[in-house]
């Protein structure tokens, strides 16, 4: 089934194809998490709990927000002139999202560092920035992105 919008064409089973990746992205979500609580299980190591549990809390955040670039990514060539204007909106919030799954990643290695070491303080660098001036770099990024596409460096 095809929808068509101004000569373009919107294919239902891609939409669907992204729904279904969506879908199975969530299912190994769950089976990753069942995988790490069995191991964890016997050796009750501090780094697979905080894995776990930050899949756990976070799996509906990360397939929804999988979902939606999938979705960006399908919709945006076909009416890449009508959404041309919110593109650098949504590659900003792509790069935050990215960069709050690095900044957590590397606060949670702190339970395998010992939290007196030089390391420390790099592990905790991006997720205290990412956190205390969120704003800040949401808005950096979104002006640079649209500095980008008015300079014609698309």
């Amino acid at each position: 089934m095809v929808i068509h919008y101004d000569d373009e064409d919107l294919d239902i089973k891609k939409v669907f194809q992204v729904i279904a990746a969506s879908v199975a992205l969530a299912l190994a979500i769950f089976i990753a998490v069942w995988v790490i609580d069995y191991f964890n299980a016997s050796n009750n190591m501090d780094i697979l709990s905080n894995i776990s549990l930050f899949l756990t809390t976070y799996w509906s955040v990360i397939v929804g927000f999988v979902f939606l670039i999938s979705l960006w990514d399908y919709v945006y060539p076909i009416y890449r002139k009508k959404l041309k204007y919110v593109k650098p909106i949504i590659e900003a919030t792509s790069i935050m999202f990215g960069l709050w799954i690095v900044a957590t990643f590397l606060k949670g290695l702190l339970v395998i560092v010992n939290v007196g070491d030089q390391a420390a303080p790099f592990l905790t660098l991006l997720h205290d920035l990412y956190f205390q001036q969120f704003a800040v770099l949401y808005l950096l990024f979104i002006f640079i992105g649209y500095s980008r596409f008015f300079l014609g460096n698309k």
